[in-house]
């Protein structure tokens, strides 16, 4: 496991997880984790990113910079971003590109939970000195 001091505590993640350093983590008190499915076949890596407010509260050009971030430190995340194909309903809701969509990538960016001193968390985990635990 690797540790990144964070404004109040620090985050504990992967080794084989890639940090990118979207904004500078001693003034975060967040964080989150870019994953990909299907990222297999793309040798796509979970990427650690750091925030200053939960990530329920992030902006489309939060995301944007995250992303081109990424891009900056694994340049082949523009063409899984290029890869990605949106879901396509019917008027019944029935997906009509199933398969497609099911084959190609899709990227997401999820909170990185705090250790609360009981629960596991799989992956990585944000301590608080609150717990304890640091």
């Amino acid at each position: 496991m690797k540790t990144i001091l964070l404004k109040n505590g620090y985050v504990q993640y992967p080794d084989e997880w890639v940090a990118v350093k979207n904004m500078d983590p001693a003034k975060c008190d967040y964080c989150g984790a870019v994953q990909v499915r299907n990222g297999y076949k793309y040798n796509c890596p979970t990427f650690l990113f750091f925030l200053d407010r939960p990530i329920l509260e992030i902006t489309d050009e939060d995301r944007n910079h995250i992303y081109q971030t990424v891009i900056k430190k694994f340049p082949l995340f523009q063409q899984i971003m290029d890869d990605h194909v949106e879901i396509i309903r019917d008027n019944n809701g029935q997906i009509l590109n199933l398969e497609e969509w099911d084959e190609a990538p899709t990227h997401e960016c999820f909170p990185i939970p705090e250790h609360d001193g009981i629960g596991i968390h799989v992956g990585a985990s944000i301590y608080r000195k609150e717990y304890g635990t640091d």
